[in-house]
């Protein structure tokens, strides 16, 4: 490559011309500006002294024509040769006709014999020849003319010798310049010099640590401070680029997944030890890489690649993978084009397990791992597909909702294994119960669900329901204990009971709730009464709990008699509910309601605190009516609840009661559902100092040895056991048993439902302690035991009174 300087299209020789053109222009127009000026000047110069010297020709002639001397007029304009440029004058009378002339030897023009007499001054031009004209005056009268008629050769003489003047300095000017020019140029180009000679080293080595030098502070030191810049910004990206490749290597290297850079479908130009680890081949058997693929998943694969060439994006494509060694597995290969398609680079993943797992998962999704059945979302959907098929060709299917009587007992006694193994021979069971296109769905815990196609006939749902009702009969034993279990079965048909899914299911449940209601082991089927009991249960709650939001429910005090004296000596809290809408509702209506759907927490909650609340207020006024105590029914779920045993010395604190004032009265059923944990709760309410009673004894499944465990202080003998005494003798035995047990056991006993004299005399002969009923007294409500309290307070006052007296 030629050196910079030395070539025509180089900048320094841009610059030469551009300054030697600028030059040359520059003189050429100052040149020409002074040729103008000095040709006007010189000009200006010559018709001055022609004007000159013809006034003074003039001035002489005026006498010729006074005396019209002609010789003298002649003599006079021959005075003008003086004027190298005066051709011929002429001079002419007051009529304009010629009276001397005088031209020089050479001009061949002579004088006109006429002319038009002019009194003023004039002069014209014609291309080299000047005229004058000027008027001759005696004193101020004209007399005539003076014609003078002058070239302009010394003008053209003068011009030329000016231009070549201007010429020979332009030619000197220009030589200087170009020399003072290159020097500067040659100067000024020098770090453009040296820049260039960088840039030849940094071409043949980009990585060169060579940098350009900066000479000087103006543009291009500017240009070489960015030159430089764009180098050390290239080195460093490309340090940072050597990193990356390093750091991507050793990644790729220990990737725990395959990674491959290829051209097209099979020919790869970089592969890693885990990408040879999946596929078992090698960088020299990459290529036959297709070919172990499944014959059925080559097309897609070929066309994934196809489409993540042609589309510009990532792919992700998942295929089993053959190798005579390695087996069959399933390979996920992510591809993603660069260089617009021209490479591909993508990894490769072994997911052989995953997809294996997730079969797995998607079997635990849908079928439970316990009966192998289908579970409640296979169900749902499989529903919904029923109802969809069903509207579309307007047939009839039935749901069938089962679940086993008393799961729990088994589970509690038997243990859940026994459990787990009796819903396998259920669902065992079941399954062969049903008929081929049936289906059976685990719904969770003891609960199943069947779907029964063809509904239209009524005997063949009768005989299924027959079937499924024996087989839901079966006995399970352990360590010598057999248990048999029974289900009950609600039946809801579509689309004569619901036509949505969600309505289906309640319809079922419905049925089988009414099933179970009438004792269970058996099938029920829907029907709109069901539906219309059921309604009214949900009418019923929402004014309960709306009732219990509103503190509308209200605790009376039913009195307890000593047997012996008819004092009272106790009493029993009683929660009453007087609607505004419904009036009176039982508490044998809502209680239950309220074990069953929970409420019965906040029940409970509320009537001990009422009862808490009328002990620290007004204790002090049944304490004069002999009530020392007053007994609160406990249910089975707010026994067992944590947060009641817990925080019932906060409720004592919190209203300043003592304990030894409040009895707890349980059901046997209550208790003995889990003996070990209600005998450690017993304690605990024990140790407050509370009292304990076991209610409606007698009608439970309790045992003397349960009653030996239970720290309990009283019993109290059932309602039942109580109305037919003493004429029925089998009910007096069971009295006088009860009484007898309890005594041996330490324990005072109660009689509930005592209505006649001969009741209450039958039970104090035989030792029962203490008396409740409506013989006796009714539930009364707080504000009528305040006024029996005032009214008896009255009478002692009244009594003291007439005793002091007297």
């Amino acid at each position: 490559m030629p050196k910079l300087t030395n070539n025509w299209n180089t900048v320094k020789s841009k610059l030469l011309r551009t300054i030697v053109l600028s030059f040359s222009i520059g003189i050429f127009i100052s040149g020409s500006l002074l040729l103008l000026i000095g040709h006007n000047f010189a000009k200006s110069n010559m018709l001055d002294g022609l004007k000159i010297a013809a006034n003074i020709i003039a001035d002489r002639s005026a006498a010729a024509l006074i005396f019209l001397d002609q010789e003298a007029a002649i003599r006079n304009l021959s005075s003008a040769k003086s004027q190298d440029n005066i051709d011929f004058l002429c001079l002419y009378d007051i009529n304009g006709q010629l009276f001397a002339s005088y031209a020089f030897t050479y001009q061949k023009k002579h004088c006109d014999e006429t002319v038009t007499p002019k009194q003023v001054e004039d002069i014209s031009e014609q291309k080299d020849i000047v005229t004058i004209v000027i008027p001759v005056k005696d004193r101020s009268d004209f007399i005539g003319s003076l014609y003078i008629q002058a070239n302009t050769k010394p003008l053209l003489e003068s011009k030329i010798l000016f231009s070549f003047v201007i010429l020979s300095v332009l030619l000197l000017s220009l030589s200087v310049a170009f020399w003072v020019g290159n020097k500067l140029v040659k100067h000024a180009l020098k770090p453009l010099d040296a820049l260039y000679e960088t840039s030849k080293v940094i071409a043949n080595n980009p990585l060169s640590p060579d940098r350009a030098e900066k000479i000087s502070q103006d543009e291009i030191g500017r240009v070489v401070d960015v030159f430089n810049k764009m180098l050390d910004t290239i080195s460093q990206e490309n340090e940072a680029l050597i990193d990356s490749e390093n750091r991507f290597r050793t990644l790729s290297e220990n990737s725990p997944i395959g990674v491959f850079l290829k051209y097209g479908h099979s020919d790869y130009k970089y592969i890693n030890s885990k990408w040879a680890e999946i596929s078992g081949l090698t960088t020299s058997t990459a290529s036959s890489f297709f070919e172990c693929i499944a014959m059925p998943d080559q097309e897609k694969y070929l066309k994934t690649i196809d489409d993540a060439i042609h589309q510009l994006c990532p792919k992700t494509i998942e295929y089993r993978f053959i190798h005579q060694k390695l087996g069959s597995r399933v390979l996920m290969e992510y591809i993603s084009p660069i260089e617009n398609g021209a490479r591909l680079i993508g990894s490769l993943l072994d997911v052989t397990e995953l997809k294996t797992a997730q079969n797995e998962l998607e079997k635990l999704a849908f079928y439970d791992p316990l009966t192998q059945l289908p579970n409640r979302r296979f169900f749902k959907d499989h529903l919904d597909f029923a109802i969809a098929s069903a509207e579309r060709d307007g047939g009839k299917f039935a749901v069938y909702m089962t679940d086993l009587d008393d799961f729990k007992k088994v589970n509690d006694s038997l243990g859940h294994d026994v459990g787990d193994n009796l819903l396998i021979r259920v669902a065992e069971s079941v399954r062969n119960a049903l008929g081929e296109g049936d289906v059976i769905s685990r719904m969770g815990g003891d609960e199943f669900m069947i779907l029964i196609n063809g509904a239209d006939d009524s005997l063949k749902l009768d005989n299924t329901c027959k079937r499924l009702v024996e087989a839901l009969c079966i006995s399970t034993k352990s360590d010598s204990q057999e248990v048999e279990v029974t289900g009950s079965i609600g039946v809801a048909i579509y689309p004569t009971d619901a036509k949505r899914p969600e309505d289906l299911v309640r319809c079922a449940d419905i049925a089988l709730y009414n099933a179970k209601a009438h004792g269970g082991n058996q099938a029920s089927y829907f029907s709109l009464e069901l539906s219309r009991r059921i309604r009214e249960k949900l009418r019923l709650e929402n004014k309960l709990r709306r009732a219990l939001d509103n503190n509308l429910l209200e605790v009376y005090i039913q009195p307890q008699y000593l047997a012996s004296t008819l004092e009272i000596c106790w009493s029993e809290a009683l929660v009453r509910w007087n609607d505004k809408d419904d009036g009176f509702i039982s508490p044998e209506d809502f209680i239950p309601l309220a074990e069953e759907t929970g409420l019965i927490h906040r029940l409970g909650d509320y009537v001990l605190n009422e009862v808490l609340a009328i002990l620290s207020k007004h204790g002090e006024q049944l304490s004069l009516l002999g009530i020392d105590g007053i007994a609160v029914n406990l249910s089975a779920k707010q026994f067992f609840s944590t947060s009641f045993s817990n925080g019932l010395a906060e409720k004592f604190s919190k209203y300043q009661v003592d304990p030894k004032k409040i009895e707890f009265e349980l059901t046997e059923t209550t208790v003995t559902d889990d003996v070990d944990l209600a005998v450690v709760i017993m304690e605990q309410i024990r140790s407050l100092g509370c009292r304990l009673s076991l209610d409606d004894f007698g009608t439970g499944y309790s045992s003397f040895s349960y009653l030996k465990r239970f720290p309990l202080t009283s019993l109290k003998i059932d309602r039942s056991f109580i109305q037919d005494t003493p004429h029925q003798q089998h009910d007096v035995e069971i009295c006088c048993a009860i009484i007898a047990m309890a005594h041996i056991l330490g324990l005072s006993v109660v009689a509930e439902g005592v209505e006649t004299q001969v009741q209450a005399d039958f039970l104090a002969k035989n030792n029962c302690e203490y008396l409740q009923g409506f013989y006796l007294d009714n539930p009364l409500s707080i504000d009528e035991l305040l006024n029996r309290a005032n009214k008896k307070q009255e009478q002692e006052q009244l009594c003291f009174a007439d005793t002091t007296s007297k």
